[in-house]
């Protein structure tokens, strides 16, 4: 089963430093559980930012996996941040997805 870790973070006044976090942390990230990681602008407010990591592995985290436990404390010194863990329920119980791509 795969879960979900959201970070949302509003920054002031751009999110360049954020990005740059962003994009060294999961570069050197070494976890081959990490299946993706998505970067996400709010349309309506530019320095809105989401990121979504995707994990296949058994052994989730309550609080989450180090990667995000250490984007969310650099974050939280660019501005506002909100971490959540979510379940991928998508898959049926035979593995076919939901939703065919």
């Amino acid at each position: 089963m795969a879960y979900l870790e959201i970070i949302k973070i509003q920054t002031q006044p751009t999110t360049e430093p954020a990005l740059d976090l962003i994009w060294s942390a999961v570069a050197a990230e070494s976890d081959r559980d990490l299946l993706s990681c998505k970067i996400l602008r709010n349309s309506a407010i530019a320095n809105e930012l989401m990121v979504i990591l995707t994990w296949k592995t058994q052994r989730r985290q309550p609080w989450g996996s180090p990667l995000a436990q250490g984007l969310v404390q650099e974050f939280r010194r660019l501005g506002l941040v909100d971490h959540s863990i979510w379940s991928d329920l998508s898959a049926r119980s035979d593995g076919n997805p939901l939703l065919d791509d």
